[in-house]
């Protein structure tokens, strides 16, 4: 392939993965754009044969390959590629949508030897002196309410 061709772009930032390949020389039918495992293999394929008539020939073959990593936060199944009127390939995939994170504060319960029964440490007991509440029993209700 000329210099020209091999004129690509990269962004693995912001909304994903990106990755744009000048392949003008090539047409929709010489490309192939596959996903193995997580990388991204772009190949073009394109021969031509010219008679000039007089009983000369010319053949002329051009080949190229590109492999390109996906990052481990990209949803490699819904890639998609597209390619322009000037020749250029755009090969996009989005980042997977993390799940909501909910949080919530554990209670800590301590246990001495000679009794089974838990009681505070001493942060939620001082908690529990303040506000007057049992903060076990409420996390207890807290969990049985959801």
């Amino acid at each position: 392939m000329s210099g020209e061709d091999k004129r690509q772009s990269e962004n693995k930032d912001g909304d994903g993965f990106s990755v744009s390949l000048n392949v003008q020389h090539f047409s929709p039918e010489d490309l192939r754009v596959k996903v193995l495992g997580r990388k991204v293999l772009v190949t073009g394929k394109h021969e031509k044969k010219c008679d000039d008539g007089g009983g000369c020939y010319s053949y002329k073959y051009e080949e190229f390959r590109r492999e390109f990593q996906l990052p481990e936060d990209v949803d490699a199944e819904a890639l998609r590629c597209c390619l322009s009127q000037d020749g250029q390939l755009k090969v996009q995939a989005p980042r997977l949508a993390l799940p909501s994170v909910n949080e919530w504060t554990i209670p800590i319960n301590i246990t001495s030897d000679t009794t089974t029964t838990p009681r505070l440490n001493p942060d939620q007991e001082t908690e529990k002196q303040e506000n007057g509440n049992d903060v076990v029993n409420k996390k207890d209700e807290e969990q049985v309410s959801s």
